[in-house]
C-alpha cells in the first residue's frame, strides 16, 4: 500500500448526474479532452486525473454545504434555466440539446476562472470555511485537520450549543 494508505487515485470516475460536484481540475480536463465533440464530455467515463480521494470528498462536502446555504450549487446561476431546472437535473435534459452544452461550458469556465460567489449575509467564519473548501487551486484547499480548526467547524456558529437537543420521538 502507498504512503497515503490507498487514498491516491489515478482516475476520476465522471457521471453526468453528479456534474454539480465538478471541481476546477476536472473542468479543465473535460475542457481539453474533446472540444470537437462536446457530447463526449458528459458521457460516463474515467478521466485520467491523479488525485487524493480525501481532497475530492472534502470538495464534495463543500459543494453540499454551499448548496444548503445558497439554494443552488457553486458557480451555478441562481436562476433555473428556462424549462430545464438546475445543474442537479442535468441528466434529464436531452443529450443533444445545445443549451445543455452551453450551460455546462459556461459553468465549467466559471469554475476555472471566477471567484466563488458567496452570499454576503453569511458570517465571516462561514465564508472562510467555504473559501477553503472550494478554493480553485488545490494547494489553497485545507485538509480535514486544518478545516477542523476553523471556528465555523468548532460550533461557534451556535450561540447556545448546550441548549440544543434532539426533540423527543413521538409515539405512534
Amino acid at each position: 500500500m502507498s504512503e497515503n494508505n490507498g487514498w491516491e487515485a489515478e482516475r476520476y470516475g465522471y457521471i453526468e448526474a453528479f456534474e454539480y460536484f465538478v471541481n476546477p481540475e476536472i473542468a479543465l480536463q473535460l475542457a481539453t479532452d474533446d472540444l470537437q465533440n462536446p457530447i463526449h464530455t458528459i458521457a460516463e467515463r474515467h478521466i485520467p486525473l491523479s488525485h487524493d480521494r480525501r481532497g475530492q470528498y472534502l470538495w464534495k462536502f463543500g459543494v453540499l454545504v454551499y448548496d444548503l446555504l445558497h439554494g443552488y450549487c457553486p458557480w451555478e446561476t441562481p436562476e433555473p434555466q428556462a424549462n430545464k431546472g438546475d445543474i442537479k437535473t442535468l441528466y434529464a435534459w436531452d443529450d443533444y440539446d445545445e443549451e445543455k452544452f452551453l450551460y455546462l461550458y459556461d459553468r465549467r469556465l466559471r469554475i476555472m476562472n471566477e471567484e466563488l460567489p458567496i452570499d454576503e449575509r453569511l458570517s465571516q467564519d462561514c465564508v472562510d470555511a467555504l473559501r477553503h473548501l472550494l478554493a480553485r487551486d488545490v494547494s489553497d484547499r485545507m485538509d480535514m485537520a486544518e478545516l477542523q480548526r476553523l471556528p465555523w467547524f468548532q460550533g461557534h456558529w451556535v450561540d447556545r450549543a448546550s441548549e440544543m437537543q434532539r426533540p423527543q420521538r413521538k409515539e405512534a
